[in-house]
């Protein structure tokens, strides 16, 4: 597999991590208000495959989560 498109605007809450099989390439994609309708058009094609989707955490979010 080699790297792809790699988009991480840090303006926007939602990366999604995939695969794309037509050319076997891994590739990022930031997405806000549009994810829902981009991440179920996704999901529909057969040429990708999600690898991660993640939100983006506000700093008080974060400091419940880590550990001292």
């Amino acid at each position: 597999m080699e790297l792809g498109s790699l988009d991480l605007d840090t303006r926007f809450e939602y990366l999604i991590i995939y695969k794309d099989k037509r050319d076997n390439t891994i590739n990022t994609w930031t997405l806000g208000c549009a994810f829902k309708i981009n991440y179920k058009a996704m999901m529909n094609d057969n040429n990708v495959e999600i690898l991660g989707v993640y939100k983006k955490l506000t700093e008080s979010q974060l400091e419940n989560i880590t550990t001292d």
